[in-house]
């Protein structure tokens, strides 16, 4: 697929559609959006700016589907994007799909991600073969499984790759971050926070381990619940607490409050990743005020 700009009327109209998306889009209130200051670059993501994913074109029974599929792939990889919206900072991601077999009651089509910075110009092309039963072509489970490998490429485009030896600014070289078991309930929450923290430290260069040696940081959490008067949510509390292996007394800590509406906590990877990004700020806070 040749390369292509995107039109100035284009850049408008995703313009003018995040303005309506916007209008009924909710958020969690400030507890757990607590202000961020600038100045340190750990704070800073590479992929800030996001990607808006068009409808994928071409032979495909569901061009909607498909791109609602690669948008919570990218999502599952750190990367903030949403289908057809976007501003004038935003990356753009086309699709096109074409039949290229049928054997064996599965159709396989190849698909083009084409993506394109915020001037239109083109940034990578990405090309995937899937090969699914033609029900399973308008499924949303299949799609997504289908719009990982592609995602971890544009993710991998956007991001630049990852520093070969990464350190922890402030402490001995070698020390690297264990990011324990988050405990609670909801459990599928708990277990969301857990992967957000790891992904969103990572994404910022941060060495990451999965066994504590000695001298490292290990970073824990704790989810607590109480139901509210309303019935309609709960009241939800995380806990982050920072200390070196080996060592009872914390280095430091961060809490979290705040009353969460039913339906945000039907969607714990969604909600997990709104809680850690308010909390990495406060994490990384206390490793710069603890360093050694």
């Amino acid at each position: 697929m040749r390369h292509r700009r995107l039109s100035a009327a284009a850049r408008a109209l995703a313009v003018g559609l995040l303005a309506l998306a916007l209008v009924g889009c909710g958020q969690l209130p400030r507890p757990f959006k607590p202000e961020i200051k600038t100045g340190n670059e750990l704070l800073i993501l590479p992929d800030r700016t996001g990607v808006a994913v068009g409808s994928v074109t071409g032979d495909l029974p569901d061009g909607q589907a498909m791109a609602e599929a690669m948008a919570e792939a990218l999502r599952r990889e750190n990367v903030p994007a949403a289908v057809g919206v976007g501003n004038r900072q935003v990356h753009w991601l086309l699709g096109a799909a074409e039949v290229t077999g049928r054997a064996q009651a599965r159709v396989t089509r190849r698909i083009v991600w084409e993506l394109y910075d915020p001037q239109g110009d083109p940034v990578t092309t990405v090309t995937r073969s899937v090969s699914l039963p033609p029900a399973d072509w308008t499924a949303p489970e299949p799609l997504r499984r289908a719009a990982d490998g592609a995602a971890a490429a544009i993710a991998a485009a956007l991001q630049g790759p990852a520093p070969d030896t990464a350190g922890l600014p402030g402490y001995p070289e070698g020390t690297e971050i264990a990011i324990g078991e988050v405990t609670g309930r909801p459990l599928a929450l708990a277990r969301a926070l857990t992967g957000a923290m790891a992904a969103q430290l990572r994404q910022r260069g941060l060495p990451l381990t999965d066994r504590a040696g000695p001298g490292d940081v290990v970073l824990s959490g704790r989810v607590l619940t109480e139901q509210m008067a309303s019935a309609s949510g709960q009241r939800l509390r995380v806990t982050w607490t920072v200390r070196r292996q080996g060592e009872q007394e914390p280095l430091g800590g961060l809490n979290q409050a705040n009353a969460v509406p039913q339906a945000q906590l039907d969607a714990p990877d969604r909600l997990a990743r709104t809680i850690v990004g308010a909390a990495v700020p406060g994490v990384l806070q206390v490793l710069r005020e603890a360093g050694p």
